[in-house]
């Protein structure tokens, strides 16, 4: 159980910095910071945001992490499936701003279960 704990732990703080970067390559490609295009913020949060939570609430369920860990990681997941629906369905229009607010959603929940994670993992009695 100590193994799938520290993957967990492993795959919750590796995807909160995929959050992270997801973040700085949305400012990248906005024409005033930068104007590198979209391509890459959407190409890479498809691939690392928006499919990676369903490897979180896999890991989160085996390794027995808890019923808090698993609500925020599914919390996680909802949120990172809206993400490009918001973009997408809302585009120029103010609602696609509920994207942005979607980024600072994943960047709370994604950190909460990092932290959950770890605490579970260090909770745990050595063997």
């Amino acid at each position: 159980m100590t193994v799938l704990r520290r993957v967990f732990a492993v795959l919750a703080w590796a995807y909160l910095a995929a959050v992270v970067v997801q973040v700085f390559l949305a400012g990248l490609g906005l024409p005033q910071l930068g104007g590198q295009g979209m391509e890459m913020h959407a190409g890479f949060g498809y691939v690392a945001v928006h499919m990676t939570p369903i490897l979180l609430i896999l890991f989160a369920a085996i390794s027995r992490a808890g019923k808090a860990v698993i609500w925020w990681t599914v919390a996680t997941a909802v949120v990172a499936f809206l993400q490009p629906i918001w973009v997408t369905s809302f585009q120029g229009e103010a609602l696609a701003s509920i994207h942005v607010l979607g980024a600072l959603a994943l960047l709370g929940s994604s950190f909460q279960v990092a932290r959950l994670a770890t605490v579970r993992l260090r909770s745990q009695p050595a063997t």
